[in-house]
């Protein structure tokens, strides 16, 4: 945390169901939610505010505003509801 808040960066841990669920910030591609879960990685970011949505087809997809603080962990648990078709950001 000392290192992360001298780079100005925080983190995201996140548990999200279905794990192969895809992670977009900003509008970005960064990866499946199983891969930044805390085992191997955690999202860090830069620390301000971030549009995180998550995706997976055949569930309605999540979108929130959250703010980063740097040297800080937030953990995002969330289950995706089945049977609301998504689509990946543009």
């Amino acid at each position: 945390p000392i290192l992360a808040r001298a780079a100005d960066l925080g983190a995201i841990d996140l548990s999200v169901k279905p794990r192969k669920a895809e992670v977009y910030v900003d509008g970005e591609y960064y990866g499946l939610a199983r891969d930044l879960d805390g085992n191997p990685s955690l999202l860090w970011l830069d620390a301000g505010e971030h549009t995180i949505r998550i995706h997976k087809g055949g569930y309605a997809p999540f979108e929130e505003t959250i703010n980063v603080t740097a040297g800080v962990v937030r953990e995002l648990e969330l289950k995706l509801l089945e049977g609301q078709p998504s689509s990946p950001p543009r």
